[in-house]
């Protein structure tokens, strides 16, 4: 099964993991999410990484919002680590806000809740499972658009992601300037924070400097 985004033809996302195996390679990270919403045809778009880390101290999820105030037209969120949590990170809030910020999909590798108000929305949600209760300040965005692991498959920003019944992700783009570190990945945005009881006033640092893009 095929279906045509933005007169893009998307393979089913089984047929993507087929191909993958063929060459050797990995790329589908079902298991260990699963749909909460399903998407209805497969769509395509690239992947927004968000690293999630649990702990007493740090930004919470505040810069969330800021993540979720800008256009987000062909992007798949990709939330990682947030497994760690033991609260639901995403709900119906945040996913209403990435629906109308024009986002393609959201996966978490954690836990959900809100289902039947996500459900209404329609909106394409995979996740590990479900919570009733929420990360409780212990939820923290630590990082965006660095290199993730979900299930030991490695995710960077701007990898294509498929989605349908399930999750798969394919090609990985190679015009984004290079980490010194390691070729081919983009260093990630840090989020930085008050060391102090105060809120507020969180500022994203990057990591380490991008490289100018190849003229070659």
């Amino acid at each position: 099964m095929t279906a045509c985004t933005a007169n893009l033809l998307v393979p089913s996302v089984s047929a993507v993991a087929d191909v993958l195996a063929l060459w050797g390679l990995d790329g589908w990270l079902t298991p260990p999410l699963h749909p909460v919403v399903g998407a209805s045809v497969p769509v395509i778009g690239r992947a927004l990484t968000l690293t999630i880390s649990a702990g007493v101290e740090g930004p919470g999820l505040a810069p969330m919002y800021d993540v979720l105030s800008r256009d987000l037209t062909g992007r798949v969120l990709l939330l990682a680590g947030a497994s760690t949590v033991a609260g639901a990170v995403w709900g119906e809030i945040l996913t209403l806000a990435a629906l109308q910020q024009g986002a393609t999909a959201v996966l978490v590798d954690g836990w959900v809740r809100d289902t039947p108000e996500m459900a209404a929305l329609g909106f394409p949600v995979y996740a590990n499972g479900e919570r009733v209760v929420g990360p409780n300040g212990r939820a923290h965005l630590t990082h965006i658009d660095g290199a993730v692991s979900v299930h030991s498959v490695v995710v960077t920003a701007d990898d294509m992601i498929v989605v349908d019944a399930t999750v798969v992700y394919g090609c990985r783009p190679l015009r984004r300037p290079p980490c010194s570190k390691h070729p081919g990945v983009m260093p990630p945005q840090k989020i930085s924070w008050p060391r102090r009881s105060t809120r507020g006033n969180l500022s994203l640092a990057h990591t380490a400097t991008r490289s100018p893009p190849s003229t070659s």
